[in-house]
């Protein structure tokens, strides 16, 4: 049994275990499976990985790139239909399955949930060619099934509702309970499997049990999605919610704030109900479906509610945290005393407001609303037009869609394969909104068009005031006021020097990749926000940042030579083209089929190498090439001029895993000439790069360094 990342063989599928609803590709572990073996094909469905909770109904093909129905593998030599009752008893429950395992002798097994219900897998043989096809074969079963054994099934609209299975298992992305699993709170989902092929039952064709059923006999509740994509994980209140549920008192605006959030995370109503439910029966007392299905309605329609949009300006408030006065007038927000306000809002013709509403400051990037009337925000963080831009079906050429872009970026990236993975990185930001886990790093001359990527490109598609330039004196700064409220950040001109390079590397690497920041402002208490910011570094040295082996940070880009010597470059003619390009550029972006994966991941490249090689020191860098065993560097870098260089027997010993010690002495003093470290020395530095002190084998023992 195979289980790894996904597979890239053809010959296989991928059976999905996850861990957690909200699991993204790299978080999933796979079962290999022949979509050819029926007993396979189950058998791993059923197999749970390290008491894993879910799985998915519908394999995913060879190397997918998400979980979506756009990746589902139809072809399969069996396929199931699960069914699930949330209003039934657990013992009506199993009478329904005990009979449909003697009424239908296919392969069959169900799981308890651990909680209120069981999940009944129902194999076929292979039934669907699509998502549609999938769900359609759902649909026709079930009637078939309601037609037959009425005292089981019941179509929507029933008044049985402990007859009316839950409808958003009949999608192939669903995520599914998994037989043997365990469930978030460590209860036991036990599963059973009956009707084996090994014990001689057969696989039944659905096809042929439900063709006399049209589906225009009724209509279904819900919609479903064709590839149900999570554009980012719910928010911890969110939930806590789901979890736990809250007390009385709480439901009403925690639920709503959950199934706003749901939503806004590209969940359906179906699943946002379901989800929602879970966290209902746990609050105290439990919320009612009638209240649940209220908050989804709200939720679905807040974006035209008065209370989050129609603010009449100017709009005066008190700030919560400080107690400041504050208005907003014409998208701008000013401070003010309390006199002040009085004489503009005369002079404006308005009444200030009694009492004055009091608003806490946020900065939530995933959001559009700026005043949030339900949990009382002003929300500093404003959408772009390209933000609110859509995924459409137009396919845009770089070349005629924005050309004078197009050669920009290909001057400050010269190699294409580095420029696709910059665009992908770019496009990931731009689409989901989240922070990514890397960087980009420009290297080159001045003049290469660093700064003009970023104040005519960068700034316009994230947002003039969210967008900021900081230079290296104010990076190394213990005050990092210029953080607050941005989404992205451009260090221009920073240069790594030896002095400071620790305390420098650890606050780089909070701002790439810690989810909150601790904020030193001046004549201010320090506090600590979210992290919502994407980095890119501009410099014209040679060693901008400290790039350690095995970093995972930074890409590193080197880039052409100055614009200006190119004919096509004239200043003023370019930055007006570059601006009517800009809404193209966009919809490319939104367009490309993102790799999350790619985009937090860093890229490896002869640049990268170099730079990780320049910000060693001499010992970590001795042991780098002893490791590598790179005897034609030692040479090459040796000086033969020193007083005591290495002769050839002497090179000779340096092997793949030892070298003796009184020539690892001699050959780092040949290396940095007038340093004369000694033995002593040379061992303690070697020790904290896995290069420790031994013996060797041979009849002299002689002393080595080994790794």
């Amino acid at each position: 049994m195979s289980l790894h990342k996904a597979s890239d063989n053809p010959n296989y599928v991928n059976i999905v275990k996850s861990f957690s609803p909200y699991s993204t590709l790299k978080d999933l572990k796979f079962f290999e499976a022949d979509p050819n073996d029926p007993s396979d094909l189950i058998e791993k469905l059923f197999t749970p990985h390290n008491n894993n909770s879910f799985t998915t109904p519908i394999p995913l093909i060879s190397n997918p790139n998400r979980r979506s129905g756009k990746n589902l593998d139809f072809t399969g030599c069996v396929q199931p239909i699960i069914f699930e009752f949330d209003h039934c008893d657990l013992e009506f429950q199993e009478k329904r399955i005990e009979f449909l395992k003697d009424e239908l002798k296919t392969p069959m097994f169900k799981v308890f949930s651990g909680n209120k219900s069981f999940h009944h897998y129902i194999f076929f043989k292979h039934f669907a060619h699509s998502i549609l096809d999938y769900k359609n074969s759902c649909k026709k079963l079930l009637m078939y099934l309601c037609e037959h054994y009425p005292n089981y099934f019941q179509l929507n609209g029933s008044d049985k509702k402990d007859l009316i299975p839950d409808h958003s298992l009949f999608h192939g992305v669903q995520y599914c309970r998994q037989a043997n699993g365990k469930r978030e709170d460590g209860s036991f989902q036990k599963g059973e499997y009956f009707n084996k092929i090994e014990d001689g039952a057969d696989v039944m064709d659905l096809d042929s049990l439900i063709k006399t059923i049209e589906l225009d006999e009724f209509s279904f509740e819900g919609k479903y999605n064709d590839a149900i994509t999570v554009v980012r994980d719910p928010r911890k209140s969110t939930l806590n919610f789901i979890a736990m549920g809250v007390e009385e008192g709480n439901r009403d605006v925690e639920c709503f704030k959950a199934a706003c959030d749901l939503k806004d995370c590209g969940f359906d109503r179906e699943r946002l109900f379901e989800k929602l439910m879970d966290g209902a029966g746990k609050c105290d007392p439990p919320f009612s479906e009638f209240d649940v299905r209220q908050k989804i309605q709200s939720a679905w329609s807040r974006e035209s509610d008065p209370r989050y949009t129609q603010i009449t300006q100017p709009y005066a408030f008190i700030e919560s945290s400080t107690g400041t006065y504050y208005y907003f007038n014409r998208e701008t927000l000013y401070p003010a005393s309390k006199d002040i306000l009085k004489e503009t809002f005369k002079s404006l013709g308005k009444k200030l407001p009694d009492p004055f509403p009091v608003y806490g400051f946020v900065f939530d990037v995933h959001s559009n609303i700026k005043f949030d009337q339900v949990n009382w925000t002003l929300n500093h963080f404003t959408p772009s037009e390209f933000h609110l831009m859509l995924r459409n079906n137009e396919s845009i050429n770089p070349l005629n869609g924005f050309p004078v872009i197009c050669k920009l970026l290909s001057n400050v990236i010269p190699v294409q394969i580095e420029r696709d993975y910059f665009l992908n990185w770019l496009a990931a930001i731009l689409q989901t909104r989240n922070k990514m886990m890397t960087s980009f790093v420009f290297v080159g001359e001045q003049g290469s068009g660093k700064g003009v990527t970023l104040e005519h490109i960068i700034r316009p598609l994230f947002g003039n005031f969210q967008v900021s330039q900081v230079e290296d004196e104010e990076l190394k700064s213990s005050f990092n006021g210029w953080i607050i409220n941005k989404c992205f950040i451009a260090f221009n001109e920073v240069a790594h020097d030896n002095k400071g390079r620790n305390s420098l590397n650890s606050k780089i690497k909070s701002i790439i990749t810690d989810p909150v920041i601790t904020i030193n402002d001046k004549h201010l208490r320090t506090y600590s926000i979210k992290n919502s910011i994407n980095t890119v570094f501009f410099s014209n040295e040679h060693i901008p940042v400290l790039v350690e082996r095995n970093d995972r940070r930074f890409n590193i880009i080197k880039t052409g030579g100055n614009l200006r010597k190119l004919n096509w470059f004239k200043p003023k003619p370019v930055f007006n083209k570059i601006k009517s390009e800009l809404s193209s550029f966009a919809q490319y972006l939104w367009n490309l089929k993102v790799d999350l994966d790619m985009a937090n991941e860093v890229m490896e490249n002869d640049a990268k190498t170099a730079l990780i090689e320049i910000g060693q020191n001499m010992y970590e860098e001795f042991t780098t090439h002893l490791r590598s065993n790179d005897v034609s560097w030692f040479v090459e870098n040796m000086d033969t001029n020193s007083y005591n260089p290495l002769n050839d027997e002497e090179i000779t010993k340096i092997q793949p895993k030892h070298i003796p010690k009184d020539v690892a002495v001699k050959l780092f003093n040949s290396l940095h000439p007038g340093k004369n470290i000694t033995t002593n020395q040379l061992t303690k530095y070697l020790k904290l790069y896995g290069v420790y002190p031994d013996r060797d084998d041979d009849i002299n023992r002689t002393r080595i360094y080994k790794w």
